[in-house]
């Protein structure tokens, strides 16, 4: 159940415009405002700076967003700073995420998961996957060999 907040609430910097807007007459839903506040954190990681200072149209960043959005992607100083091209998926991704409109942001953290910037790559996945079952397997020899090195330090 997604209850209606007043209130804001939050630390500005990471709070979705309806956060900022609301007071005790205008209430807001609490997962649409958390996955505004993802998009935040995930441009951040992403870029190392925040995409705005504040989700409010004074802010120049977030208009630009709010209404044109390729030109945000396009002079964004810290898209523009980043050493590697612009992935689309991600893109799209956070321009959803950071939309002021409520209804065009994923419904869910689990929506959210099944876009293709988390998806796309099942080989990075099958990779972790590799990594994982060689460590196992290294640790598995390495249980194995131990008991020799016992018994051979306990000859010596």
């Amino acid at each position: 159940m997604d209850a209606a907040i007043s209130g804001e609430l939050g630390t500005k910097f990471y709070c979705a415009p309806e956060v900022l807007s609301a007071d005790i007459f205008r209430t807001y839903k609490g997962v649409p405002a958390d996955i505004f506040s993802l998009g935040v954190i995930l441009f951040i990681l992403a870029f190392g700076a925040p995409p705005f200072n504040m989700a409010a149209l004074s802010d120049q960043n977030f208009r630009i967003l709010a209404r044109n959005p390729d030109g945000f992607w396009k002079n964004h100083p810290n898209v523009r700073k980043s050493k590697r091209e612009l992935d689309p998926d991600l893109k799209e991704l956070l321009t959803r995420m950071l939309s002021s409109n409520i209804s065009s942001r994923p419904a869910s953290v689990a929506e959210l998961m099944t876009s293709a910037y988390f998806t796309k790559d099942e080989q990075c996945v099958d990779s972790l996957n590799c990594e994982w079952n060689c460590e196992e397997q290294l640790h598995k020899q390495f249980i194995d060999i131990l008991p020799e090195k016992k018994s051979s330090n306990l000859e010596d």
